[in-house]
């Protein structure tokens, strides 16, 4: 792997623990709760960071290390997962998830 290729993976491993991290304060302050600092909600901190996912992507399809990752998204499997989560939140709930 060259050099630009392992620094386009870094920097989208750097961004989706960006993207979690988002994902956390949300779960723990609220969808709309308003950073103090940024004047962002967490909703509007995770669509950024979301970009900057995909930011990362498309500079690794550019480097021809992925496959256009970005472009060939598989709606149907992405709805499919839509449906499984839904299946297991109902589970998650049978057995006591609030």
């Amino acid at each position: 792997m060259d050099a630009k290729t392992k620094y386009g993976l870094v920097v989208l491993a750097e961004e989706l623990g960006e993207l979690q991290k988002e994902v956390f304060k949300a779960i723990r302050f609220g969808l709309y709760d308003v950073n103090p600092k940024t004047g962002q909600t967490n909703v509007d901190a995770m669509r950024d960071e979301f970009c900057d996912v995909v930011g990362a992507m498309e500079f690794l399809d550019k480097e021809d290390a992925m496959v256009n990752l970005v472009d060939i998204i598989d709606y149907q499997a992405v709805q499919n997962k839509v449906v499984k989560i839904e299946h297991y939140y109902k589970y998650s709930q049978e057995r006591g998830w609030d």
